[in-house]
């Protein structure tokens, strides 16, 4: 979706926008743009892809600067995997200071202070996901940070990002989007480990469980019986066991599979095959028994009803 795209504001107006923007898909950070008000502009847009996301951003010049007052400031532990899209942009972190050029990856660690910024028009796109998902050790990323090119999957992720980028708008809405968002989390995994150099990598079980446990919410989340005990089940581990896993990816049981199943019947009242379904039947498509139920929670997570969105589609 479309986060911010200034074209419309008034030039005074676009840099307080723009910071406002930037802070609210990343972490307490110092923001500077342009110094004419004239020559300043940015189009930031965010998807969702379960429990990672995607944040593509172009803009005129700017920095972001993270500094140890930051640090100390509430914010998600975020690691980011970006493709630089546009502009050559400098980067620094942990001592270590980086070139990165059109096309080229970076790996930043949004836990440690950095500097990162662009002269004139320029672009990124990056793949953001928290410590707690990604379950690699801080020191393992901080390593594969400062030797990303060494790895032979190095020219895969990069062309999987740019095509991420290039095609986010087909991909907003796909039913895939939640499994792309996992495939691109374990292609992650596989250069941070391989570029750290690392012979064995302690790896957070925990995280591996829940990414299972959502693949099989959103497989089965048609089910009205799905609950969390027939997840445990499934995955031949204790209820207590399932909700830690979530819990340690700020994640709750409940909310995902009622997240899942909103998401569906979001998709299924926009597609044109299913104006001619009630939203009852499509309610129940996805799992819901109780249309009522399911026409609140549906408008506090869209700020629409059921209806008024199948109404918008058509």
């Amino acid at each position: 979706m479309i986060l911010l795209d200034t074209a419309e504001l008034e030039p005074r107006d676009r840099s307080e926008v723009i910071r406002t923007a930037m802070l609210s898909v990343s972490t307490p950070t110092e923001v500077t743009l342009a110094d004419s008000p004239d020559a300043t502009w940015a189009r930031m847009e965010f998807w969702n892809f379960g429990d990672t996301n995607l944040f593509a951003s172009s803009s005129s010049s700017f920095r972001l600067a993270r500094s140890r007052w930051h640090l100390a400031l509430e914010g998600p532990p975020l690691v980011a995997l970006a493709v630089q899209t546009a502009a050559t942009a400098d980067f620094e972190q942990c001592g270590q200071q980086y070139t990165v050029r059109p096309g080229e990856l970076m790996l930043n660690d949004i836990t440690a202070a950095y500097d990162y910024g662009w002269e004139g028009d320029g672009g990124s796109c990056a793949f953001q996901v928290s410590h707690e998902v990604l379950g690699l050790p801080v020191e393992v990323t901080r390593a594969a940070a400062r030797r990303l090119p060494a790895s032979p999957v190095y020219d895969l992720t990069r062309a999987h990002l740019a095509y991420l980028d290039q095609h986010r708008g087909e991909l907003e809405d796909d039913p895939g989007g939640r499994h792309l968002g996992r495939a691109t989390l374990e292609l992650m995994r596989a250069l941070i480990v391989s570029a750290a150099g690392v012979a064995t990598v302690p790896y957070d079980s925990t995280a591996e469980l829940r990414e299972s446990a959502i693949a099989y919410i959103d497989l089965h989340r048609a089910n009205p019986a799905l609950t969390p005990a027939a997840i445990a089940a499934a995955h031949h581990v204790s209820v207590r066991l399932l909700y830690k896993a979530f819990a340690r990816g700020g994640l709750s049981v409940e909310q995902t599979i009622v997240g899942l199943r909103l998401e569906a019947a979001r998709r299924e009242l926009a597609r044109p095959a299913s104006t001619s379904l009630t939203v009852g039947a499509i309610a129940r498509r996805c799992g819901f028994t109780n249309p009522s139920h399911f026409g609140r929670r549906f408008r506090q997570r869209y700020g629409v009803t059921p209806k008024q969105w199948q109404q918008r589609a058509r």
